[in-house]
């Protein structure tokens, strides 16, 4: 049986008034233990001439 896990998520807002939208968009990835983590997050907002990406990567056991 195949794991429900969360795959992708966006949200979609404005700052103080419709005309200034934010938009964030995450895409989730298993780690090698199956953990699932939120592979890369982008946050745009037009208006402001804004978009910020985050790719998170290499993710590494600290401790056996």
């Amino acid at each position: 049986m195949a794991a429900k896990k969360l795959a992708a998520l966006q949200v979609n807002t404005y700052v103080g008034d419709p005309s200034n939208p934010v938009r964030m968009a995450v895409q989730f990835a298993p780690l090698p233990d199956g953990t699932n983590h939120p592979a890369q997050i982008v946050v745009n907002a037009p208006a402001k001439n804004l978009q910020v990406t985050i790719n998170n990567s290499n993710y590494q056991r600290i401790a056996p």
